[in-house]
């Protein structure tokens, strides 16, 4: 007869040791033989699960069907040859074939493990019954009247399954746990299902209130705690009409949150059973937005609107003026040599002066009016109902308030500024008409030596004042170097007492294509405030040494 060892599982010690039981001397089986083991023959054969007979005395297999062949790993003859308690694979179950199966009277069920042959544990739901072999008539002498019948069903598909499914829900709370969204789940007649500890902390709902699980309750709770409870009831309403229904809408909070609740239907196999809800908070999120938003209407330094807002209101102006037929004044106002400032104390100090330059202009202009920056240094008024004595005063106003010294770290500075005046309808009909003109004008005034106020005014023969802009001047400028546009003439030097030539004086001249002879005088100022007459002047000086270096080659020895 093959020993079988018991495997100990986890968390259980080793099997005791076996007990002897008397057992008869073996018998050949032969389940025909037996007239009640050849009635139930078919039974155990026609089980789907594993099945023996036991012998209730000797606890000897008498038989076993396909099944329990197959569970055990082993040949049914095999099993036949061995009985119930050699098999046993753990301590409770030796305990059980040595002294419970005696006290059994009908049947017992119990989950534990079998043994197989190559070693193998297999968990096992297990009955045992006591049955009575014949059909009540009398029985040969010699022949068995009861027995064990052992019915076992391998559990470890359902193990498995059920161990997977539980990983699966582990991960699923693990993710509803660990996400940012509040996650509230009901069933189609509203009840709470789930939820996730975010949805709690979103909403603030009382620990307490949920130990309560009153579904009525939380809803409450909710309800009051959104500023418009009207709309969010109608809301909740319209949701609950439609079991299909997919949305998103925004929640404000009493307390100042802001969440955006997104509602789709749950379903099993494409039926609706609930509803999941998840809030978002995007407090931070339009916040951000809203700065964002502001920084691109103000100016980050100095909080006054930035030329984007300049041009809207410029637009308003001229709607306003048309409509009612009245005029306004644009001032474009630029500081008088600002960057030695920022290059001797640094951008920190003059940082500040242009906030206290913004200060200063804003509190002398009137409410009606507006007061932006352009950038760097430059600021434009926009003066409403005004002709050319307002247009002056305010001008005069502006320069006036720059009078007083600007007191930074114990320091005394003085500034003046140079302010471009245009006046609609004379100088422009649309706002980069009149951006243009007051510019120009401020231009002109920085070119006379600034400090003070200019009108814009058209002078015949000159360029049209889009075309004089600095920008386009500037870019005139970049192309005709580029081109070779520029040219130099020079100015003879002759001493007066000799008659002789002895130098000469390189003078720069420009003829562009399209904007004609350009004179020094206006393109000069706008290299120096772009930095381009470095590149200019550096074509100079390369042009000026190479004819010097040609006259001198021919005996001129003239000074440029």
């Amino acid at each position: 007869m093959p020993q079988f060892t018991p495997h100990p599982i986890h968390g259980v010690g080793a099997p005791a040791p076996v007990r002897p039981r008397p057992v008869p001397a073996p018998q050949p089986l032969s389940v025909a033989g037996d007239d009640a083991l050849q009635d139930l023959s078919p039974l155990i054969e026609g089980l789907l699960d594993a099945a023996w007979l036991v012998d209730t005395d000797s606890l000897r297999i008498l038989a076993a069907n396909a099944a329990a062949a197959i569970l055990f790993a082993m040949d049914a003859q095999a099993l036949c040859r061995a009985d119930a308690l050699e098999l046993a694979a753990t301590p409770e179950d030796v305990v059980f074939w040595e002294s419970g199966v005696d006290d059994l009277a009908d049947s017992t069920d119990a989950q534990t493990f079998v043994s197989r042959a190559d070693g193998k544990l297999v968990p096992v739901l297990r009955r045992v019954t006591r049955i009575r072999l014949g059909s009540g008539r009398a029985s040969p002498p010699g022949s068995r009247n009861e027995a064990y019948l052992v019915v076992m069903r391998d559990r470890s598909l359902e193990l498995r399954t059920q161990s997977e499914l539980e990983e699966r829900l582990s991960q699923l709370r693990a993710t509803l746990e660990s996400t940012t969204d509040g996650i509230l789940v009901t069933d189609l007649a509203g009840r709470i299902v789930n939820f996730n500890p975010r949805f709690i902390a979103l909403w603030g709902v009382p620990e307490s209130l949920l130990a309560e699980h009153d579904d009525a309750a939380v809803s409450a709770w909710m309800l009051r705690r959104v500023s418009d409870p009207v709309s969010y009831t109608k809301r909740l309403q319209a949701i609950g009409e439609s079991t299909t229904l997919e949305g998103s809408d925004v929640l404000n909070l009493r307390c100042g949150k802001v969440l955006e609740r997104r509602t789709l239907p749950q379903r099993n196999r494409g039926q609706p059973i609930g509803r999941v809800y998840s809030f978002r908070d995007i407090s931070e999120s339009l916040e951000a937005n809203r700065r964002i938003d502001a920084l691109s209407h103000i100016d980050a330094l100095t909080g006054l609107p930035n030329r984007r807002v300049v041009a809207s209101r410029i637009e308003y102006a001229l709607a306003l003026a048309q409509r009612e037929g009245v005029a306004f004044a644009l001032l474009h106002l630029n500081l008088d040599r600002f960057k030695p400032v920022n290059d001797a104390l640094g951008l920190a100090v003059g940082d500040r002066i242009l906030v206290e330059v913004a200060r200063r202009l804003t509190a002398t202009m009137r409410q009606v009016d507006a007061v932006a920056r352009l950038g760097a240094d430059e600021f434009v008024m926009l003066v409403h109902h005004a002709d050319m004595q307002r247009a002056e005063g305010a001008a005069r106003r502006l320069a006036g308030a720059l009078q007083a010294p600007f007191v930074i770290d114990g320091m005394n500075l003085t500034l003046t500024a140079s302010i471009g005046i245009a006046l609609y309808p004379g100088d422009g009909s649309t706002s980069d008409e009149l951006l243009q003109a007051a510019d120009a004008a401020m231009t002109d005034l920085k070119s006379a030596g600034g400090a003070g106020y200019r009108f814009h005014h058209q002078r015949a023969g000159a360029t049209v004042v889009a075309l004089r802009t600095r920008m386009k001047l500037d870019q005139a400028m970049r192309q005709a170097l580029a081109a070779g546009r520029f040219r130099l003439h020079y100015q003879p030097q002759v001493d007066l007492e000799s008659g002789e030539i002895v130098g000469a004086e390189a003078l720069i001249r420009w003829r562009d294509p399209e904007l004609g002879d350009v004179p020094p005088a206006e393109f000069i100022p706008v290299a120096e405030r772009s930095g381009f007459i470095v590149s200019i002047g550096a074509w100079v000086l390369r042009q000026a040494v190479q004819q010097a270096a040609l006259w001198h080659g021919r005996g001129h020895r003239l000074l440029i």
